[in-house]
């Protein structure tokens, strides 16, 4: 019986039960989480119609000690299966506990399937408290209450803030804006994602305006939604200044100096807020499951995961890549592979799905970065959209190997910036399962530039 990796589908959970009660040999133990407790019944109904003979019991010490025995070598009924079932965490922890003290009389003992059937907390429990007995356990297929789970996020670009007293205006416009869009589509963004040009000079006192920002803005998402997505950024060329360039150079220290308070910015409110849930599994939320950073300070990765669906994102630094040389955004594929972190290019397995992240997109990079993003990166297996700024790529958008770009234009502008430029503005984004994306563009520039 093979193992398999997580799925969503209550279908192929009963094929994966039905397949593990027809060829257990000796003492086997299936892990199944579920988002609802009426998907757990219909599995154990599945079960009995294909013959099992159910010895259903709670979670707790006692359903070990009670189990029925049935040695290997005894002519007893195949068709029996030991059937656990419950909801309360604490029950699940002393169960796992038990499992594992037990494990040797378990196989020696009761020679039949066992089931644990429970939340989707229950692996991360397992986890934590049955490491070894869990280690060879058969984890069936996830079976969440959202069969089209979605990933979703909200895209900002070039808030260039810090020039004009007039943007708390367009501030306060924008936010009313999202309210109304939020509620009229039934949106719930899990992620921000900022493509660049928070600041207009790079100075610490735009970034000061960019927290009042953000603290505004998450608090009306959680107001909305009940939860605070998680933030990420890269920087655009107003976020730095000119310096020699330094990313073949591998030194940081050439670049620090050019936007120190950016990166001071980024990592505060960022890089250093991320937390890492590796077991958290409560349907409808999403967690940040890994975190990697490239020897470069702006260039990093994560991996998130809600309902069982586990989407990368990798933003990439095109603008300081740049210090020194032209003005078009640098970018290269061994750029992309160290920001995964130590595994490089093996960490693409962690993610079912995954988006770069990046201030410049394909039209605004230099000839030789467009030629690695095009040929080597978009070729790349899981990346679905490349998120960047529609400012900064001319208006132009490029149909990737994998998905659609997602364009988002400033969210405001300054006084006259963007007058009549229907590029302003900013997206709702969706990414399905099956990596489809669906994106809502909210654009003119009408809407909320300072100037009108």
């Amino acid at each position: 019986m093979s193992r398999q990796r997580p799925g969503t589908s209550a279908t192929e959970a009963a094929h994966y039960l039905e397949s593990a009660f027809a060829t257990c040999v000796g003492f086997g133990l299936v892990v199944l989480t579920a988002a609802e407790a009426d998907s757990l019944r219909a599995l154990r109904e599945r079960l009995v119609a294909s013959g099992a003979q159910l010895s259903v019991a709670q979670p707790s010490a006692e359903a070990v000690f009670d189990a029925p025995r049935l040695a290997s070598t005894d002519p007893g009924p195949p068709q029996l299966v030991r059937w656990i079932e419950g909801d309360d965490a604490a029950s699940w922890r002393e169960l796992a506990s038990v499992l594992n003290r037990s494990r040797e009389r378990l196989r020696s003992e009761h020679a039949y399937l066992w089931v644990l059937a429970g939340p989707l907390e229950l692996r991360g429990l397992m986890t934590v408290h049955a490491q070894d007995i869990y280690s060879g356990a058969y984890k069936a297929p996830h079976v969440t209450a959202h069969a089209g789970a979605q990933i979703s996020w909200l895209q900002l670009s070039d808030l260039k803030l810090g020039e004009s007293p007039r943007e708390l205006a367009a501030q306060r416009r924008f936010l009313a804006d999202l309210k109304h869009q939020l509620e009229s589509y039934g949106a719930n963004p899990d992620l921000v994602l900022v493509s660049g040009d928070l600041g207009v000079r790079g100075h610490a006192q735009d970034y000061a305006q960019v927290d009042d920002f953000f603290d505004s803005l998450l608090a009306a998402i959680e107001r909305r939604c009940g939860v605070t997505p998680i933030l990420l950024a890269v920087p655009g060329d107003h976020d730095v200044s000119p310096h020699e360039s330094p990313w073949q150079a591998r030194d940081a220290s050439l670049v620090e100096p050019s936007f120190t308070a950016y990166q001071s910015w980024a990592e505060r409110r960022v890089l250093n807020a991320l937390r890492v849930d590796e077991l958290a599994l409560a349907p409808g939320r999403c967690y940040l499951r890994s975190f990697a950073r490239s020897h470069m300070p702006s260039d990093w990765s994560v991996v998130v995961e809600k309902d069982d669906l586990r989407l990368g994102i990798i933003g990439l630094d095109t603008a300081s890549a740049a210090i020194g040389g032209p003005r078009s955004g640098q970018l290269s594929f061994e750029q992309f592979a160290a920001a995964l972190g130590p595994r490089g290019l093996a960490r693409l397995d962690e993610m079912q799905h995954c988006v770069l992240l990046t201030h410049h997109g394909p039209n605004a990079l230099s000839a030789p970065s467009k030629q690695a993003l095009i040929e080597r990166i978009y070729g790349l297996d899981p990346l679905r959209a490349h998120a960047f700024s529609l400012a900064q790529d001319h208006g132009l958008a490029y149909e990737g190997a994998q998905g659609p770009t997602l364009l988002a234009g400033p969210p405001f502008g300054r006084a006259g910036t963007f007058a009549g430029d229907s590029r302003s503005g900013y997206a709702i984004v969706h990414l399905a399962r099956d990596g489809r994306v669906e994106q809502r563009s909210l654009l003119g520039a009408s809407r909320f530039t300072t100037g009108s």
